[in-house]
């Protein structure tokens, strides 16, 4: 990837429009980076561990493929501490940038990726075909395993995250501590 014009995606639910405006307000104020909302399917008609990929698959991901270019994905409680435009890899297909944490191979959360048009375009062939329907976060780990095993894609996780999940009600995660999620690591 090169760092061209990129649009970014955010993904929220009805009934959340508050922290989604506030993401989108910090996103222009602080990086004059202009973002889409996309508004998905609240829990209840999904259950909690599927609505995120279910709402990514049936709203954001046609959206995405629809503009053809590179995308940044983003969750409405993602907050950046650097510019996610000056940390744009080269040569890869998705750059996972803001996420909790690594665990047993799994990468946990999915507050920001990008991808470009190659990898969006297997998301929607493969369409939820090779896993049973789960958190995001763990489909997208084990997609992106599979499709760099078989030479479709490369992938790259950020060293050092450029972001942290802000600290919020989530309606999907259980209680936590999250002073653990909210301390980013920062890119010197």
């Amino acid at each position: 990837m090169v760092n061209k014009q990129i649009k970014f995606f955010m993904l929220s639910y009805t009934g959340n429009e508050e922290q989604a405006e506030q993401t989108k307000f910090i996103l222009e104020e602080k990086y004059n980076i202009n973002c889409k909302i996309i508004y998905g399917d609240k829990i209840g008609k999904v259950v909690k561990y599927k609505i995120v990929l279910h709402n990514f698959y049936k709203y954001l991901l046609p959206e995405m493929i629809n503009y053809g270019g590179l995308c940044y994905y983003i969750e409405d409680d993602v907050r950046f501490t650097k510019n996610p435009l000056d940390y744009i890899p080269e040569d890869v297909d998705v750059y996972w940038s803001v996420y909790r944490r690594i665990a047993k191979a799994t990468v946990v959360g999915a507050q920001a990726i990008l991808f470009n048009n190659k990898a969006l375009n297997l998301l929607e062939k493969y369409d939820r075909k090779l896993f049973k329907y789960t958190h995001i976060d763990i489909y997208f780990t084990k997609f992106f395993k599979i499709m760099e095993k078989v030479g479709n894609i490369e992938w790259k996780i950020a060293e050092k995250k450029i972001g942290y999940e802000y600290d919020h009600t989530s309606l999907i995660s259980r209680k936590k501590d999250w002073s653990v999620y909210t301390r980013p690591n920062q890119i010197k």
